[in-house]
């Protein structure tokens, strides 16, 4: 047989599969996709090409799939998703703060409320140039010419 062509075709992923209606269909079984798991990856901040290799199945057709099953394009999903864990975490870290959190506390105020250390340290130079440069100038009044 010609090199990529499978001697065994009843492994070839192209072949014909039963539809649940009882139709016969050429082509490659389609993986169903757990969207609930999908939203549940990229909230813990997983990237789509990982989670299309969690799943089986190519970023692309990922991506595709998004766009015809759930009418969205995978990175407004994607974004949305993801914020929605940024929440979470930044609801925790509010919660952890309060609660007595040393650390949590003074990063929240860095990062909400733009508090910092502030170390001011004056540092004077002073320059003195005291060099004299000497120039010498050829003299070139007594060459001869011949």
């Amino acid at each position: 047989m010609p090199k990529g062509i499978p001697n065994d075709l009843t492994k070839d992923p192209r072949r014909k599969y039963k539809l649940e209606t009882g139709e016969t269909k050429l082509g490659r079984i389609r993986i169903p996709i757990d969207w609930d798991k999908v939203e549940s990856l990229i909230i813990k901040g997983c990237s789509g090409v990982q989670i299309a290799a969690v799943l089986g199945i190519s970023k692309d057709t990922l991506y595709e799939r998004c766009l015809l099953e759930l009418d969205k394009n995978y990175s407004f999903f994607a974004h949305e998703k993801f914020q929605k864990g940024n929440a979470s975490l930044h609801a925790k870290q509010f919660e952890l703060a309060l609660k007595g959190d040393k650390t949590l506390l003074i990063w929240l105020g860095k990062q909400r409320l733009q508090q910092s250390e502030r170390l001011e340290q004056k540092i004077e130079l002073k320059a003195e140039v005291s060099q004299k440069a000497l120039l010498k100038v050829p003299d070139n009044t007594r060459r001869t010419i011949k």
